[in-house]
């Protein structure tokens, strides 16, 4: 295999897993099956053997990991797969049909998730980001984060994932501010839009800041946090409305800055993507 792979982190993480980890799947000596590292996240595929057409077949045993309760649970699904030579490699061919997919939607949820610029916060980190870049947006090399015009300032875009899946969007104001007056300013005129934008519901409280707040103390000394949270209304009818589905939470916030003292930042979050533990 080339570097190309290395460097996207696939191969040589294609290990061959025992045919009985797989008792829902064909046990017989024409199947073989392996776990894979797919952009960032690790999946089972199998291979086929068709001796009598001298093909090989390709395809997952299910579309995630996280969707079934392990290998156990696996099984084949009727698509995608993929045909090759039977001479071919197995871990060469499992590379190629994943190049086939590498940039595919068949890996985002069916739910109603938070937009961002009307791209739901889903899916592989390298999905989002082709999306941005069709939008004008450009990745910043040294900091691999993305470069453009919001809402008419100039802002980096930061593309955050849990278990490689997208969960949010960190939107950076690159304005910063020394003053506590013009930090407020800006704040509360995020505020103001926000609550004229009848895409999103509003917390029933005013989230402005008080002109007259010291800033600089209450964070520097009382470790108070400004924040103000919105939700994007679900699309479809209302009285259609799933009461169980997780909010479109929007977020717009004031951080301590690196080159000023405050920055405006705005988050757009998947719920159903957040962390929520899995790893410790």
């Amino acid at each position: 295999m080339g570097d190309e792979y290395l460097s996207e982190g696939w191969y040589p993480d294609c290990t061959q897993i025992s045919n009985k980890e797989f008792p829902s799947a064909p046990q017989n000596d024409d199947y073989r099956y392996y776990q894979v590292l797919f952009e960032g996240d690790y999946y089972y595929c199998y291979v086929e053997v068709h001796k009598d057409y001298g093909t090989k077949v390709v395809g997952f045993l299910s579309m995630s990991v996280i969707e079934t309760d392990g290998p156990d649970e696996a099984v084949i699904v009727p698509a995608p797969c993929k045909s090759f030579d039977i001479g071919q490699d197995d871990k060469e061919i499992i590379n190629q049909f994943l190049e086939k997919y590498k940039d595919a939607e068949v890996f985002l949820t069916e739910k109603d998730v938070t937009k961002f610029l009307g791209i739901p916060i889903d899916g592989t980190k390298n999905i989002i980001q082709q999306k941005l870049v069709a939008k004008g947006f450009k990745v910043e090399p040294s900091t691999g984060m993305l470069e453009g015009e919001f809402n008419g300032e100039e802002v980096y875009i930061s593309i955050l994932t849990n278990r490689y899946k997208v969960w949010a969007i960190g939107v950076f104001i690159k304005e910063g501010y020394e003053y506590d007056s013009d930090a407020i300013i800006a704040f509360n005129h995020y505020i103001d839009l926000f609550n004229k934008n009848d895409r999103y519901l509003k917390l029933p409280v005013d989230q402005h800041i008080p002109e007259d707040e010291n800033l600089f103390y209450q964070i520097m000394v009382n470790n108070k946090t400004y924040s103000a949270y919105y939700a994007q209304i679900p699309e479809g009818d209302p009285s259609e409305w799933d009461p169980y589905s997780k909010p479109k939470n929007v977020c717009v916030a004031i951080t301590k800055g690196v080159l000023t003292r405050y920055n405006i930042v705005l988050l757009y979050t998947n719920e159903y993507n957040r962390p929520d533990g899995e790893d410790l």
